[in-house]
């Protein structure tokens, strides 16, 4: 990998960014988001919304199922409870397998899926999940069976899930655009409140005590 004193001078080019361009410039806005994510509330990995359920527009939980965690004995630091910016990846489903539904409806076939991850640590981890289709009243559903999370370097994360850098670049600059919007309208509703309390604080000052 090509490597340079100040990343972001990778921006100022004519010629297409190639792969190991896009690792370098997504390390270094991960770098930038670090400390802002680590002093922000994110959402915890089991929040993650990956899997089907009774429709293909609707979808719930990992930790809804509450599946078995493996190979997580070298890093204890890391569970469904861990806060990140997660998103789906890739996934792939086993034929012949599953919740095969009766003629008209929709099958859920087992399968096994991948998302990449930057915890609130600044950690890069790969999340796979191994999951089953079954049947649920009148429907059928995915069930998270198991769920193996492992830290890695951005490399070898976008090497596994397939994730494309810019999509990762892209995702980091919306969630920091959106903690930035909600801390303005937590500052703006403090501002009010302190507003509110001085006033009181200058009217209660004129009442004999």
């Amino acid at each position: 990998m090509s490597s340079t004193k100040d990343p972001l001078k990778l921006l100022f080019r004519k010629k297409p960014l190639k792969l190991e361009d896009w690792l370098i410039l997504v390390e270094a806005r991960a770098e930038q988001a670090k400390l802002f994510l680590k002093i922000s509330s994110l959402p915890e990995l089991g929040h993650t919304k990956c899997l089907k359920l009774h429709s293909l527009e609707d979808s719930h939980p990992l930790e809804f199922d509450s599946p078995r965690l493996i190979g997580v004995d070298d890093t204890p630091f890391l569970s469904l409870k861990t806060q990140g910016i997660y998103s789906l990846s890739c996934k792939n489903y086993h034929p012949d397998t599953g919740y095969k539904a009766p003629p008209g409806g929709v099958s859920y076939p087992d399968g096994h899926m991948a998302l990449w991850g930057l915890t609130r640590d600044g950690e890069w981890v790969v999340v796979m999940v191994n999951f089953v289709g079954v049947a649920d009243y009148k429907y059928g559903k995915e069930v998270a069976r198991s769920v193996k999370i492992l830290q890695t370097d951005l490399a070898t994360m976008v090497n596994v899930t397939g994730v494309e850098p810019e999509t990762i670049w892209d995702k980091l600059g919306e969630v920091v655009w959106e903690l930035t919007r909600r801390r303005e309208r937590l500052y703006k509703e403090a501002l009010g409140l302190a507003q509110a309390l001085e006033m009181q604080d200058k009217i209660i000052s004129y009442i004999p005590r």
